[in-house]
């Protein structure tokens, strides 16, 4: 009810703006705290609720979540592609935009695939009409700016998969307004020249 009153808000507040884009519902679902059917039967409701009244208010505005797995524990991968399966026949969500976890620490760039590939299965083993984008993670497990290299290994590892792409955080860790210029200097140069 609270998401919902404050997807109301935003819509009075701001829907008239041009760069409100879609709803981003910010529970990081994960593969530890959501380990069988009844937790995932509540999950497919919850998002059931907030993403149809979302869909009412704005029909146009695409309904994207970022979870995010940790493969120390938990669920498995087919574990993982199960509990999505199950959610998404449910759920109006447009975009699945998967944190790769790298970062964090979570897991390693030979890590990615099975869990990006199990996550395309679960997408289309449910039917449901969702894209799978890649939220990559731009940090080091020490808060620090990730080297432009294995950022753009993170991304290749996960690229068969994947429609789009993600970045968190540019802002914090390669913006020329947080950083020195060379790290936005290197970004450029990849989107420019393709060079690492």
């Amino acid at each position: 009810e609270l998401a919902q009153r404050l997807i109301d808000e935003l819509w009075t507040k701001y829907g008239a703006a041009r760069s409100l884009a879609g709803w981003y519902l910010p529970f990081e679902v994960d593969n530890w705290h959501f380990d069988g059917p009844e937790s995932w039967d509540g999950l497919a409701s919850f998002y059931a609720a907030v993403g149809k009244h979302a869909k009412r208010v704005a029909p146009n505005l695409p309904v994207v979540i970022s979870p995010f797995f940790n493969p120390s524990g938990g669920l498995t991968a087919n574990g993982w592609a199960e509990m999505w399966a199950a959610i998404l026949p449910a759920a109006p969500i447009d975009v699945i935009a998967l944190q790769d976890g790298v970062g964090a620490g979570h897991a390693s760039a030979e890590e990615l695939a099975p869990w990006f590939a199990a996550t395309a299965a679960a997408i289309k083993t449910s039917g449901a009409d969702t894209e799978l984008w890649a939220t990559v993670e731009t940090f080091t497990p020490e808060f620090d700016p990730m080297d432009i290299h294995a950022m753009v290994q993170d991304m290749i590892a996960v690229q068969p998969y994947v429609t789009r792409y993600w970045s968190f955080s540019y802002d914090h860790y390669q913006s020329p307004q947080q950083v020195g210029p060379s790290l936005h200097r290197a970004y450029l140069d990849y989107l420019t020249n393709g060079s690492q």
